[in-house]
C-alpha cells in the first residue's frame, strides 16, 4: 500500500506529500525532462521545465495555522474533540469514530484524560513544529 498522497502529476512528474508528513512536498521528474541537473556536497540543483514549475507553484502550501495557537487554545480544542469523539461513540457505537482520531488521541477506551493529554502533546508538537518553518522562512525571506 502507497503511502503517497498526489497533488498533482502528469506523463512525466509526481508531485505528493507522504501520509504523516505534513511539512513536505516531494516532486520525481523524469530524468528525461530535466534540462539541467547537478549534484553536490553542499546543493541539488535542478531545472524544472516551465509547465511543471506552473503546476507546483499553484500547490497552496502547508497551512501554518497551529504556529499561532496558545497553548490555552490548543487545550480547548482538544478538550472540545475528545469529548465529541467520546460523545460521538457513546451514542452510536459507531467503529470509525473509534478510527478517527486514534493516532493524534490514542484508543476511544482509554480514559478522557490520557486522550486530552495525548491530544495536547501532538499539537503542542505541531505547533513547535511549524514555527520552526516559520522562522527557517522568514530567516530566508530576510536574505532577498
Amino acid at each position: 500500500m502507497s503511502t503517497k498522497s498526489t497533488l498533482a502529476h502528469g506523463e512525466t512528474f509526481h508531485l505528493y506529500s507522504e501520509v504523516g508528513d505534513d511539512y513536505s512536498v516531494f516532486l520525481e521528474i523524469d530524468f528525461d525532462e530535466l534540462t539541467d541537473f547537478s549534484v553536490t556536497t553542499d546543493a541539488i540543483k535542478l531545472g524544472i521545465p516551465a509547465d511543471i514549475w506552473k503546476i507546483i507553484s499553484a500547490y497552496p502550501g502547508n497551512d501554518l495555522d497551529w504556529a499561532n495557537k496558545s497553548i490555552s487554545e490548543i487545550n480547548q480544542y482538544v478538550t472540545e474533540v475528545v469529548d465529541g469523539r467520546l460523545k460521538s461513540y457513546k451514542e452510536n457505537n459507531d467503529k470509525m469514530v473509534a478510527l478517527s482520531g486514534l493516532l493524534v488521541f490514542g484508543d476511544i477506551q482509554d480514559t478522557r484524560e490520557e486522550q486530552i493529554s495525548r491530544g495536547v502533546d501532538y499539537y503542542i508538537k505541531k505547533r513547535e513544529e511549524e514555527i520552526k518553518i516559520l522562522n527557517k522562512y522568514n530567516k530566508h525571506k530576510r536574505q532577498f
